[in-house]
């Protein structure tokens, strides 16, 4: 299966070469600004708080519709981030809307809440956790 994807993947790349063209592989999906960590070197630091950033996030919704989007325009692959992920309280209605689209789901996190978040996140297929965080 895995070498399907891959091969599906491939041809995709050759053939928007061949052409000239240009497609849509990959998407790089930044959820929320908000994260409860203080790392120094981040912009998003200890901003889980600032409700203004809440009004700034996308539904649900809105995440499916562009989840389906991008699909449609030949990307296989998203990588959810942030800020912290997992600060959404959606986060596992947006991983399942991810899949339910076609795609391969990847998570960065901080791992903060991942222990109590574990059974929504079913759908993901890579998790990256950072080891960075406050001293």
């Amino acid at each position: 299966m895995r070498l399907t994807a891959l091969t599906g993947t491939l041809s995709r790349l050759l053939a928007a070469r061949a052409t000239g063209g240009k497609r849509l592989l990959n998407l790089y999906f930044i959820l929320t600004e908000r994260c409860p960590n203080t790392c120094l070197y981040c912009g998003y630091r200890d901003s889980i708080g600032n409700p203004e950033l809440r009004k700034k996030e996308m539904s649900a919704g809105q995440i499916r519709v562009i989840f389906q989007d991008a699909f449609r325009m030949g990307c296989r692959k998203v990588q959810l981030s942030g800020g912290e992920p997992l600060a959404r309280p959606d986060i596992g209605e947006i991983v399942s809307s991810a899949k339910e689209a076609g795609l391969f789901v990847g998570l960065s996190t901080s791992g903060v809440g991942l222990a109590a978040r574990l059974s929504t996140l079913d759908g993901v297929d890579l998790a990256f956790v950072s080891l960075d965080g406050p001293p």
